[in-house]
């Protein structure tokens, strides 16, 4: 498979924009070299085209990404309706893992990001793009429409910084692609949710109610899922625990607290979702390398 990165802190530039739409009069690309990258989305009907010697036949729901420098042209007139964005980055990079490498990657990656604290260490800012994908889900069909036509219309009107806002555009479109080709190695159904949703869904529960004590009988009545199963779920995709996370978000709430208020340690333990002071003061020294005093005053600060 073919995978094409960048640096998300740079933004794509985009050089041109828009929505082929030949549902009644039937169309077919024109025979070309491309001087920038190109990307496809496939609304309705069907594209044949051939780049590099390879054809390529594209659907509903399909994403294409041309290569700069490469030829490319129509092998047949159909009707079709499709979003396409040309668009430059200084610094792209093209590679070929197999399946399961990339596989490994993508896992490896969510992990990371899931268990990371709040503010680091993260994995590499990068956004990658395979050079082909389809997206099947509907909700998430429908929503990459959406975030394209908001793409379009920044770019049609030009207002103030259009440029950079039709980038950000394009990057979250790319961005979502990652997070729908991430999800295709977490599935494992039961009452039709995916094991990312529930991972997520317990997530969400954390960061909202990290501020209160919580036990595994609460999370696992208020989320309707066994908590064994779901610990079993955060070890195999993750890495770790649930209340191994929970901590991590409590210690990252804390440090925040410390350099931002005055309040006393025992009010701040209880800020955090700890009933007794003592017990919140050695979980933060054994997590941050100091008590949260010294934290205050700017002694050693570990990261977590």
């Amino acid at each position: 498979m073919e995978i094409f990165e960048y640096r998300a802190d740079r933004l794509p530039h985009i050089t041109y924009s828009g929505r082929q739409n030949s549902m009644q009069k039937q169309w077919c690309n024109i025979r070309r070299v491309a001087s920038e990258y190109i990307f496809y989305f496939v609304v309705d009907g069907e594209i044949f085209l051939t780049e590099d010697g390879i054809s390529y036949h594209l659907s509903k729901g399909d994403c294409l990404l041309l290569e700069k420098g490469k030829l490319h042209f129509g092998t047949q007139y159909t009707n079709c309706s499709f979003f396409y964005v040309h668009f430059l980055h200084p610094a792209i990079t093209k590679r070929t893992p197999t399946e399961q490498e990339r596989e490994s990657e993508v896992k490896r990656a969510r992990a990371t990001w899931y268990t990371s604290s709040e503010n680091g260490p993260f994995p590499k800012e990068t956004i990658a793009i395979s050079k082909r994908y389809r997206v099947e889900d509907r909700t998430a069909f429908t929503s990459l429409c959406n975030m394209l036509e908001q793409l379009l219309s920044r770019q049609r009107f030009r207002l103030e910084h259009f440029n950079i806002l039709g980038a950000t555009a394009l990057s979250e479109v790319f961005i979502e692609l990652e997070r729908l080709y991430a999800r295709s190695f977490f599935r494992g159904h039961a009452q039709g949710e995916s094991v990312s949703e529930r991972i997520h869904s317990v997530l969400r529960y954390l960061h909202t109610n990290y501020m209160r004590p919580l036990s595994s009988s609460e999370i696992e009545n208020e989320l309707s899922y066994n908590f064994d199963y779901l610990n079993q779920l955060f070890a195999k995709h993750l890495h770790t625990s649930i209340f191994k996370l929970l901590e991590n978000i409590r210690m990252e709430a804390a440090k925040h607290i410390l350099q931002t208020s005055s309040i006393s340690i025992k009010e701040l333990a209880g800020e955090v979702g700890y009933i007794d002071e003592a017990y919140f003061s050695k979980v933060f020294k054994r997590r941050i390398g100091c008590t949260p005093t010294q934290y205050r005053e700017g002694g050693a600060q570990a990261d977590l």
